[in-house]
């Protein structure tokens, strides 16, 4: 079955691209999410658009278990992927890095 609001010579896009076409220019709605301290992690959607600018969230699989008998969310973190010419760094970038 197609969908008749997709025109047919269009081929239908991924999950993620459809989510990167809606995104106001891979926007979403990080910059809310981030703000929002009711959770450690932020929406579904969101997590894939940070993927885009090079931000993974992670949980910490140790704590897995030991936070789900407790009835709490993951351990939610982030890794940034940055790119370091010859791979150092001058102590103002590790601390623009860090403070991020």
């Amino acid at each position: 079955m197609t969908d008749p609001n997709q025109p047919a010579d269009e081929p239908k896009l991924a999950k993620n691209e459809t989510i990167k076409s809606a995104s106001n220019y891979l926007r979403g709605t990080i910059a809310d999410g981030l703000l929002d301290d009711s959770t450690g992690a932020l929406a579904a959607d969101d997590t894939q658009l940070t993927k885009f600018h090079g931000i993974y969230q992670q949980d910490d699989r140790d704590l897995r278990g030991e936070r789900r008998k407790a009835k709490q969310e993951r351990a939610y973190s982030f890794m940034t992927r940055v790119r370091v010419p010859g791979g150092v760094c001058t102590p103002q970038q590790w601390l623009a890095m860090d403070r991020f």
